[in-house]
């Protein structure tokens, strides 16, 4: 089987690196009275959007807030400009870097759905109308870099 093959190797590497080994066998706190290994802990950045690893979010303006944890497992405050990352095209909001999106569009009712982080927003077409984006999922667009939004 692909799998125990795999698996086996995976086994035999960790047990070879002793950091490795203390890290997998490190539980980390990741909120009040739990505990989990995570990929933190073995030094590796997980492939996903920020939602998976930060919470509590909130917007003022164009500023995005989140507590995210970093590769210590302790969750930090992190900030960001929403038009960092997201662009306004036509009166429809897509992820891009230096997208801009701030300049032509207002953001209203940021909300978490599970590792979804989903906002609303007004925004200019270009043409002089106006769109509204419901339920945009911007954790396609922001990562969790150590404790930090990022693109």
């Amino acid at each position: 089987m692909q799998f125990a093959g795999l698996s086996s190797f995976l086994v035999a590497a960790i047990a070879a690196s002793p950091s490795l080994a203390a890290a997998a066998a490190t539980p980390v706190v990741t909120a009040p009275n739990t505990t989990a290994t995570t990929t933190a802990a073995l030094g590796l950045t997980p492939l996903s959007g920020a939602g998976q690893s930060c919470n509590d979010w909130a917007i003022s303006g164009t500023t995005l807030q989140a507590l995210c944890r970093n590769v210590q497992g302790v969750f930090q405050t992190a900030h960001t400009d929403i038009s960092n990352c997201v662009t306004n095209s036509g009166g429809n909001l897509f992820c891009q870097a230096n997208g801009g999106a701030g300049a032509s569009c207002s953001f209203f009712n940021l909300f978490q759905a599970g590792s979804s982080v989903l906002i609303s927003a007004h925004c200019g077409t270009g043409n002089g109308g106006n769109k509204e984006t419901d339920n945009f999922d911007i954790n396609n667009c922001f990562s969790n870099s150590n404790g930090a939004l990022s693109c």
